[in-house]
């Protein structure tokens, strides 16, 4: 049901199935929109947490005489950092 008019007028018309759909999918995708902005946040918010462990890890490896540790050929699996953590915190 639609208002048409002003505040004052109470009437009320139904509104075309069509016109539902659009509505439906709009909202659809509005939220859509803020879930995955909502996923970007965390996802840069972990990446900057990881990134401030990674230069304070390696600050207090070179500090105390370590080697720095080294990233493996694909980029995910960090060597070095699970043995040289223990020895620093």
């Amino acid at each position: 049901m639609k208002r048409i008019g002003n505040k004052l007028s109470r009437k009320k018309i139904p509104l075309k199935k069509k016109v539902k759909k659009k509505i439906k999918k709009k909202m659809k995708v509005k939220k859509m929109n803020k879930k995955m902005s909502k996923k970007k946040k965390k996802e840069e918010e972990n990446e900057e947490e990881e990134d401030i462990i990674e230069e304070v890890v390696r600050e207090r490896a070179s500090e105390k005489g370590y080697c720095k540790p080294s990233t493996s050929r694909l980029g995910k699996e960090k060597i070095g950092l699970s043995v040289s953590l223990p020895d620093l915190t």
